[in-house]
């Protein structure tokens, strides 16, 4: 097992840096120090206190961190572009990617574009490892662009920013990005088969799809007897209109039954826990926590 963190992990929005975060943002990465995390992407978020002193409390945590296109006042790097980790027999490529907006000048941080710069990184590495892998903290739109222009040069864009899209994978053809979610609410486990060759394949697709269809015949069956229950033109043509979408849907999610693969080359089976109540606190790390956060003092927006 590698563990992996695709960043913004630090502070919880743009711009926040006082010392009480600080340290909240210091406890955070000796904790992900403590799991043996392997490698970090560099957010926005995680800028807020300045590039010296995230790299003098990751240095000290001993969390690798990575940007392929962050550049500190001198305009070299400011972190190493990529590293590698194994995990048994395999070796795995980790590419860090950091988004166009870390780079307001701050403190002389400049960002280079993202995408071509995380596509140099990964081809450096294609050939070397068995898997390469995008911990890309920038914007949803911005990694599907990467998944597009990096074709087969890039397995997997584990992807983080804002909240979207968080415990699916979204499938290219070549490549997968998959959301990350935000700010240690989620963990999410991937599992890899890299027995076969080629690009890798959803094994919980076919099991979706069927639940779509499923759901979509009873869609249907519903939208024709309510059809045949109307009297006004207008209300039947709204049905049939809805009708004919449901049944496009149930054709297109149908064919992707009979074109998948019976045994894919190599796959990835993907799954979330939402971190809530029912889940077991460490007592030890939960008593750090509240000396820097009491209980019920801490108030989420929106509650």
């Amino acid at each position: 097992m590698v563990l992996l963190d695709a960043g913004n992990a630090l502070f919880k929005m743009a711009g926040q840096d006082e010392p009480a975060l600080r340290r909240r943002a210091e406890l955070i990465l000796a904790a992900m120090g403590e799991l043996g995390t392997a490698a970090m992407a560099v957010g926005e978020r995680d800028l807020n206190a300045g590039l010296d002193f995230l790299k003098k409390t990751a240095s000290s945590a001993r969390v690798p961190l990575l940007s392929a296109n962050l550049r500190g006042p001198d305009g070299k790097l400011a972190f190493s572009p990529a590293t590698t980790a194994s995990i048994g027999s395999v070796k795995v490529g980790l590419i860090g990617v950091s988004p166009a907006s870390a780079g307001s000048g701050k403190q002389g941080i400049q960002a280079a574009p993202p995408v071509p710069a995380a596509i140099g990184a990964a081809r450096k590495l294609k050939g070397k490892v068995d898997v390469v892998i995008a911990l890309a903290a920038i914007p949803y739109a911005d990694a599907l662009q990467l998944a597009k222009e990096a074709g087969g040069a890039i397995d997997l864009i584990l992807q983080s920013h804002e909240a979207r899209g968080a415990g699916s994978a979204q499938g290219s053809g070549q490549n997968f990005v998959i959301p990350t979610g935000e700010r240690g609410r989620q963990i999410g486990r991937l599992e890899l088969d890299v027995s076969g060759t080629g690009p890798f394949l959803d094994r919980g697709q076919a099991d979706r799809d069927r639940q779509a269809i499923a759901f979509l015949d009873r869609q249907i069956l519903t939208t024709q007897k309510r059809s045949e229950t109307v009297s006004s033109a207008e209300a039947k043509k709204s049905l049939a209109d809805a009708l004919q979408g449901f049944e496009a849907r149930r054709r297109a999610l149908a064919k992707n039954l009979e074109s998948s693969p019976r045994k894919a080359g190599r796959s990835l089976d993907l799954t979330y826990v939402t971190l809530g109540g029912e889940i077991g606190e460490d007592p030890r790390l939960k008593a750090q926590v509240e000396k820097l956060e009491p209980a019920g003092s801490v108030v989420e927006p929106g509650r």
